[in-house]
């Protein structure tokens, strides 16, 4: 496994609203956990070195869901950490749009 710290928006979505798309992003932990999207799951933001997933949005029921493999809010020592720039922006926007009515 090759760790990578960089991360690309990749696809127009509320939950990416703000983020600047196919634009290389530091975020603030050493390493990701990368996603695979169902076949209802919309790949939202990418690994820039292996171009996999790292977030994906769908439904579910009645509801929505973000899974997330930024581990935001977790500095490289593992440290809790207050989440900033896109990371910030990305969480936000997550949490707005899962709590919004389908």
């Amino acid at each position: 496994h090759v760790r990578d710290t960089q991360w690309l928006a990749v696809k127009e979505h509320p939950v990416t609203a703000g983020i600047e798309l196919n634009r290389k992003l530091s975020h603030s932990y050493y390493d990701h956990v990368e996603l695979a999207a169902g076949p209802d799951g919309r790949v939202l933001a990418e690994a820039a070195r292996s171009g996999r997933a790292v977030v994906v949005a769908g439904a579910f029921g009645k509801g929505r869901y973000v899974a997330c493999g930024l581990l935001i809010g977790v500095g490289a020592d593992n440290s809790d950490i207050v989440p900033r720039g896109a990371e910030r922006v990305l969480l936000e926007n997550a949490v707005r749009w899962c709590g919004e009515d389908r």
